[in-house]
């Protein structure tokens, strides 16, 4: 407690410092701030930024400290991080956070500790926060997990803990998912604002834990035109020969019309891999979705890549395809040209474990998509967490930069516009 009281009070200094700095900031430049600090932690993981619609900066965020942590939210108001605790519970993890069209955060999340362990769900009400449990059930005994799905170390809890996604809609409506391990299916739920009941449909089955092991991946978004999205993995067994498994992996798609559910499959030409799924929409109806080949949660192996598809007359186009040791943060559409932000590491950098991030690059593509690409910061003693684009092109970052005391900083840029219009 002493260390984390000592780090507030250099938390203060640093940020007057900061804000100096960041005042004095030219045109295409970055400033920082500080959004946290403390000794006794050494990472800030589950960290995720969104700007609400006065492109005023949100965070959510978790310590990784020697103590354990909880959930936390923090919010910009002028030259200060106004912070609050959500959970102090310091299991928590697999953090969901979106903003609905009145700026309210709400947040799925995660708790790994017995018997509470399950999906939970939280949204700010004033100056507190409203709670829910969405999933929590005890697991059956050892014989029965064993039987039902090939393992006993996970629960119930945990099987949906580590498959889920949320999402809000301009009506302040909130959506999410998740994969029901009995059930072996994925599970949408919806819950009107002002309500207090969650409506909950199950969709297409995905395959159970022995096949999955829970990868399922589902992601949740709301198109511009009121559409429900949801993107997910679907496991089937093919067969079996001299004892060798065959699964067939595809990456499907469920669009909701109305009251009516339509499925197709986005690509089949996946492995066994974590990373999950991203989808963009465009103001004139365009979409892309953004989807691991190799495991994203390794992005420093060399194998790594990613692929971005379009929609386009009912078929998907590939439009890019990700680099070697490149990390997907987030993308937008900027006026007419479409824009990824990612993070690289240098091809002569050892693969070895120890360099995840080298540098933050922009790609930005052309009306015909050729691309160009432009460094946006040198990753020397930061590593970026989550990233978010202003309507006018300005990126928010979350870096952690680790030290005594470790920081938890937001980073913007500014004023290079004119680069993006030159695609």
């Amino acid at each position: 407690m002493q260390n984390c009281s000592l780090a507030v009070i250099f938390s203060l200094i640093a940020i007057i410092v900061l804000t100096v700095q960041s005042s004095s900031a030219a045109e295409g430049e970055w400033s920082f701030n500080i959004v946290d600090s403390c000794y006794d932690a050494v990472d800030y993981f589950n960290s995720s930024i969104h700007l609400d619609s006065k492109e005023r900066p949100q965070v959510v965020f978790q310590r990784d400290a020697n103590r354990g942590s909880g959930l936390s939210y923090a919010r910009r108001e002028g030259d200060t991080w106004k912070t609050q605790a959500i959970e102090d519970d310091g299991s928590v993890f697999s953090i969901h956070f979106a903003l609905d069209g009145s700026d309210v955060p709400h947040i799925l999340y995660s708790i790994f500790n017995c018997p509470a362990e399950g999906l939970k769900y939280a949204a700010a009400d004033g100056m507190k926060w409203e709670k829910a449990t969405i999933y929590s059930k005890p697991s059956p005994p050892k014989e029965d997990m064993l039987k039902r799905f090939g393992c006993d170390s996970y629960s119930l809890g945990l099987m949906v803990s580590d498959s889920n996604d949320l999402a809000t809609d301009k009506n302040g409506g909130v959506h999410i998912v998740y994969a029901d391990p009995e059930s072996e299916k994925v599970v949408y739920g919806y819950r009107p604002k002002g309500a207090k009941n969650w409506t909950l449909e199950s969709l297409e089955k995905v395959g159970n834990h022995k096949l999955t092991c829970s990868r399922i991946m589902p992601l949740v978004r709301v198109s511009p035109t009121g559409e429900i999205w949801v993107i997910y993995k679907r496991y089937t067994e093919e067969k079996t020969t001299n004892g060798v498994r065959t699964v067939r992996i595809e990456l499907r798609l469920a669009v909701k019309v109305g009251s009516e559910w339509k499925y197709s499959t986005i690509t089949d030409k996946l492995g066994f891999i974590d990373g999950a799924s991203k989808v963009f929409f465009g103001k004139a109806g365009e979409c892309l979705v953004a989807y691991s080949v190799c495991c994203q949660s390794r992005f420093n192996d060399p194998a790594t890549t990613w692929v971005l598809v379009q929609l386009k007359n009912g078929q998907w186009v590939e439009r890019y395809e990700g680099e070697s040791r490149e990390q997907l943060l987030t993308a937008a559409w900027l006026g007419e040209h479409f824009n990824i932000l990612v993070t690289r590491v240098r091809p002569d950098r050892p693969a070895d474990g120890t360099v995840l991030q080298d540098k933050l690059v922009c790609l930005g593509a052309s009306a015909d998509w050729k691309w160009k690409a432009k460094d946006l910061l040198q990753l020397k003693n930061r590593r970026v967490l989550a990233v978010d684009l202003s309507q006018t092109g300005d990126v928010y970052a979350l870096f952690f930069s680790s030290g005594s005391p470790s920081t938890l900083e937001c980073g913007i840029l500014k004023a290079w516009a004119d680069w993006l219009k030159s695609n």
